[in-house]
């Protein structure tokens, strides 16, 4: 147990009394009655405590001098309403917690597992896959690397014939100053 767990327990009471109509300041008193009721114990996950009872817990820690509850409080009608809304606040909000806790690590973990059997089971394929081919004959590799070299070969050859065969243009003597008898004659 804790003292801060003992505070809230008192605070949820003290709210759930004070939206009811009655005096908040008996939470204490609602308490005790709520354990009185039920052995001992406050809530489900207080049971079994191997030290103290919860309620000596919460009278040795919490300043509670109004822990009797007074002649003519009918808030009692409530306890098991309060009981139930502790139980709802602190214990079932834990347990489902828990629960989802667990069921998502059950989810990761087979989820691992199958992504590890997925990708060993794709390994093996793989490998399976490739042992099963044949290997490549020398002969016909060498045979296919001649081929496709020879017509690379004629490719070249052909380009290189075709590049020689052009006719290469002639000088032209354009836009140049001519040095001939017409220019001697003019002068």
């Amino acid at each position: 147990f804790d003292i801060k767990f003992c505070e809230y327990i008192n605070e949820v009471t003290a709210l759930f009394l004070f939206a009811h109509g009655y005096d908040s300041s008996q939470s204490h008193a609602a308490i005790n009655s709520i354990i009185d009721v039920d052995e001992g114990n406050l809530l489900k996950f207080t049971k079994g405590h191997r030290d103290k009872t919860f309620v000596e817990f919460y009278k040795d820690n919490i300043d509670c001098d109004d822990f009797d509850i007074e002649d003519g409080e009918d808030s009692h009608e409530l306890h098991p309403n309060i009981k139930r809304a502790l139980e709802a606040v602190f214990v079932d909000s834990w347990q489902r917690y828990l629960k989802q806790f667990h069921e998502n690590e059950l989810c990761l973990s087979l989820k691992r597992k199958a992504k590890e059997q997925l990708l060993n089971k794709a390994t093996e394929e793989t490998a399976m896959a490739v042992d099963a081919e044949l290997p490549a004959d020398r002969s016909q590799l060498q045979d296919l690397i001649q081929q496709q070299a020879e017509k690379i070969a004629k490719k070249l050859i052909r380009e290189t014939l075709a590049k020689e065969r052009q006719p290469k243009p002639k000088k032209s003597n354009r836009g140049q100053k001519k040095t001939g008898a017409s220019q001697r004659n003019a002068t």
